[in-house]
């Protein structure tokens, strides 16, 4: 595999695209890189951004999957990536912090020949290409990565990969490691493990000893994040599930440094029009660790939307905004330039993250997850 190259021009590649079809019309031969550029391209447009810097964006990400995004949508889908509930190897996010917009893509990157084992190994060598990129380093990843590797991987996914913009500056990366990779009984281990080797075990100890004393069911470790670039460089993410209701679920987040009670159980009510335990698909917690805080910096909760259309999606989240300071219509112009078809009959956004506003008066996060929205539609019991 030939390497991204972060020197090139991203406007002159841009203006030698092909111009990709619309997803909802996809053709058997279009390209995942194409569908995701078509996409990427349309909600930067959406969100106002200058079209040079559009062009740039969509110029970065053709390159970043150049070794492998070119193989058509419909063969790729013959091993389905867990990353989107269609199976396609991306999923795109819009992001609001206040009102600050950032769009990103998540993916797994794909082998010749997909599989789990395949997958993990041509994920590690992506990861290795960008320490060309500015602000880029790998030295986090690096520490752990031995502990997530296996012969064959089991859980949801063997490694993904992230990548993410603002309306200016440098991309910013992101990879996602799997605590289940070696299988569900070690994965709180190897969660322990990796935070302590990132020097956020304090704080890591700190979560367990808080849900001990709420008499809390101890959870699973589903997920860990880092970014590997921009400002957060360092911290960690800890995904954490649990089935909990909106009233436990807002107890857990309570550990963290400048968390508002009730302002998760409220998010979870307003997005999902219930309080639990009984979710269509369960809440899962997650906690942002920095290393030698003693406690988390802050939690959010990731609330599943693909058990309704877009419509009544589209209502929830708009609410959910509001209530956390967000203006919707940013959401709602960018929803409407991604989708191809009326929001009553499709199943696009998969979940909505919220973070919300803390005492220390950092605005809220709201994240929209978006799948590609091309072959059968998502299953609703994911």
């Amino acid at each position: 595999m030939s390497p991204p190259d972060p020197t090139a021009d991203p406007a002159a590649e841009a203006e030698a695209e092909a111009p990709a079809p619309r997803p909802g019309a996809a053709r058997a031969d279009t390209s995942v890189t194409d569908l995701a550029c078509d996409k990427l391209r349309r909600a930067c447009r959406a969100l106002g951004w200058p079209p040079a810097r559009c062009s740039a964006v969509v110029g970065e990400l053709r390159r970043l999957w150049a070794s492998w995004g070119d193989v058509p949508v419909r063969q790729r889908t013959r091993y389905r990536s867990a990353i989107s509930p269609e199976g396609v190897p991306f999923e795109l996010a819009l992001v609001w912090r206040g009102r600050v917009a950032e769009v990103l893509v998540d993916f797994e990157t794909q082998a010749d020949r997909p599989s789990p084992p395949a997958n993990q190994d041509a994920g590690r060598e992506f990861l290795r290409r960008l320490t060309g990129w500015p602000g880029t380093a790998l030295d986090a990843y690096l520490r752990v990565e031995e502990l997530f590797a296996t012969d064959w991987p089991q859980g949801l996914f063997p490694l993904w990969q992230g990548v993410s913009w603002l309306a200016e500056g440098a991309p910013v990366f992101h990879v996602y490691l799997n605590p289940g990779v070696h299988g569900p009984r070690l994965a709180g281990e190897v969660t322990a493990e990796a935070l302590a080797r990132l020097g956020v075990a304090r704080a890591w100890r700190a979560v367990l000893t808080h849900l001990e004393r709420l008499d809390a069911p101890r959870g699973e470790p589903v997920g860990l994040a880092l970014r590997l670039s921009g400002p957060d460089r360092g911290r960690v993410r800890v995904y954490v599930a649990t089935g909990c209701d909106a009233a436990a679920l807002d107890a857990h987040a309570g550990i963290a440094r400048g968390h508002v009670p009730g302002r998760i159980s409220s998010a979870l009510r307003v997005a999902t029009g219930g309080r639990g335990p009984g979710w269509a698909s369960p809440p899962t917690l997650w906690f942002t660790l920095a290393p030698g805080d003693p406690v988390p910096d802050s939690a959010a909760v990731d609330i599943p939307l693909a058990a309704h259309n877009d419509a009544w999606a589209h209502g929830r989240v708009s609410r959910l905004m509001i209530t956390q300071g967000v203006d919707p219509h940013p959401y709602s112009t960018a929803l409407g330039a991604i989708t191809d078809r009326p929001w009553v009959v499709t199943r696009t956004q998969t979940l909505v993250s919220c973070r919300p506003a803390d005492q220390r008066g950092r605005p809220a996060r709201v994240a929209v997850y978006v799948a590609p929205g091309v072959g059968a539609e998502p299953d609703p019991t994911t």
